[in-house]
């Protein structure tokens, strides 16, 4: 495979022999300027600097726009090589890859993507070209195909219908309009400038763990079913007597309760449109919240749990270490166990200000303090408090959600959790909501503005573990014959038939590229 640059006027100079490469034959100092002297092959080679930049591309996303990218650069990651400015200091190889080629954990431009970061002087730039959900599943595809997540960095090119994840990083709401790639690729390689000239920061990934006792649905085609390629892609199994248990990483927020109905009619409902998606989603939210709402938090949920002591997620990493594969619920039970604190959810402002007036001294330095509670245990007995309040529970990553709405920062600062978000910090805010329209308006702030918002209560900005686990079917008051939870992971909804559990833990911490104003000074620079 050879690719002439582009000419100094941007001229496109380029023969490509279409082969796909292959990721265990690759070599990244291989001939890329074939017609020149050898002598000045290695002069090139030695005095520019050239970066490795992938184009993970979700061809539906944006009404197909995100699909040009395939169009003009082929989907079978064949290499492009370009000059970035007049000088030509800096050059890029560039390849596009089709994220819905190929089965999970074996995409052949994930194994090529592999190879060309285990070679690279630098971190490989991978530029989603989608929406959340697909900023998500190409993270998952990093991280199950044994790429190291410090070879790579991860920016965004934002074609969904919130792009949040965007958002947050300093990417925009959206792709700006126009042609991708520009006469002789001008906007391409503008856009790459931008994007190699980004900062590097920190960013936290978690993990969602669901275990029901009546499986799982996602949306198809309009219909709730379970597929084959679900149980791969969302990390399903079944275990003993019936019961399923489900794993996935979580980039930008997770929430359960009333409000999710009301997406997951939308996910029924979803087209190329995204202006159409907005209004279906405010549709269905009226619909759902107003006639047929879903389980309050309160009257399925026994108790939320949080474990805030560094030393015990130490231990549980080592013992788990140590167990060499064999099952981890133990040390997960040794997490909640030990220093942590409950929180029955009829209770969650009362317990809330409790918790605030007793660890007042640390919201100064905005970190979460939470006493050693072997008796607050035995005293916050769900049954005696009976305040039935929480309809949506919220867990925040980043300080965008539903499409540009700030929930965290609109909601009332208490003295225990008066911090601001930061998506590197290996810490959730989570946040209550009292009836499932309050978090609706929240949601919908974000596109319009509607009065009623930040009426949602701050529980913690905390590292958790978090656990929660709910009441049995007999004790539940579910709203429907068989115990449907409505549930959300980065703006994928989905229903779990009678939940028992749910847990959340810090997994790994990745680099993204970021257009922050704040990052400007204080990260280091890809290009």
């Amino acid at each position: 495979l050879q690719c002439n640059g582009f000419g100094e006027s941007g001229d496109q100079k380029r023969v490509c022999s279409r082969q796909p490469e292959d990721p265990s034959s690759l070599t990244l100092d291989r001939d890329l300027h074939h017609d020149r002297p050898a002598s000045h092959q290695q002069h090139v080679n030695s005095t520019y600097s050239c970066r490795e930049v992938f184009i993970i591309v979700n061809k539906s996303s944006g009404g197909g726009r995100a699909g040009e990218y395939l169009t003009a650069l082929g989907s079978d990651s064949c290499a492009h090589h370009l000059k970035l400015g007049k000088s030509g200091r800096l050059q890029a190889r560039l390849r596009a890859v089709d994220i819905r080629e190929g089965r999970p954990g074996q995409k052949r431009g994930f194994e090529l993507l592999k190879a060309v970061s285990e070679q690279a002087e630098h971190p490989v730039l991978v530029m989603v070209a989608g929406g959340d959900g697909t900023v998500m599943w190409a993270i998952s595809e990093v991280i199950s195909t044994n790429i190291n997540i410090d070879k790579v960095v991860i920016g965004h090119i934002a074609f969904g219908t919130g792009n949040d994840f965007s958002r947050s990083t300093g990417w925009g709401s959206t792709a700006e309009a126009g042609s991708l790639i520009g006469h002789r690729w001008s906007r391409l390689r503008r856009d790459m400038r931008r994007w190699l000239t980004s900062h590097i920061i920190d960013f936290d990934i978690w993990e969602v763990e669901v275990t029901t006792q009546g499986g799982f649905e996602f949306v198809h085609e309009g219909q709730k079913c379970l597929t084959e390629a679900d149980k791969v892609q969302h990390g399903l199994k079944e275990l003993e007597g019936g019961r399923w248990q489900m794993r996935k990483p979580m980039v930008n927020y997770f929430s359960f309760g009333q409000c999710c109905r009301a997406g997951l009619g939308f996910e029924k409902r979803r087209t190329s449109s995204r202006l159409f998606n907005n209004l279906c989603y405010g549709y269905e939210g009226l619909k759902k919240l107003a006639l047929r709402p879903a389980p309050k938090v309160s009257d399925i949920v026994r108790d939320f749990t949080i474990n805030s002591h560094p030393s015990i997620d130490s231990l549980a990493s080592t013992c788990a270490t140590a167990a060499d594969g064999s099952d981890d619920s133990l040390v997960r039970e040794m997490e909640m166990e030990n220093n942590a604190f409950v929180l029955g959810v009829r209770n969650l402002s009362s317990f809330a200000e409790t918790l605030g007036s007793s660890s007042s001294s640390s919201s100064n330095n905005a970190e979460a303090s939470y006493p050693n509670v072997g008796s607050q245990r035995s005293s916050a007995s769900v049954t005696s408090l009976g305040l039935e309040r929480s309809a949506e529970l919220l867990f925040l990553n980043i300080p965008s959600f539903a499409g540009g709405a700030n929930p965290w920062a609109w909601s009332p600062e208490d003295g225990q959790h008066a911090c601001a978000q930061d998506v590197g910090d290996g810490r959730l805010e989570v946040l209550s909501y009292s009836t499932g329209l309050s978090a609706a308006i929240d949601a919908a702030n974000g596109k319009l503005w509607t009065p009623g918002r930040g009426s949602g209560q701050r529980l913690a900005s905390a590292e958790g573990p978090f656990r929660i686990a709910f009441k049995s079917p007999e004790e539940a008051k579910y709203t429907s014959a068989d115990g449907r939870v409505y549930l959300q992971v980065d703006g994928e909804f989905f229903v779990a038939h009678q939940p028992e559990e749910i847990q959340i833990r810090h997994w790994k911490r990745i680099k993204v590229a970021s257009r922050r104003k704040q990052d400007r000074a204080l990260c280091s620079c890809l290009g």
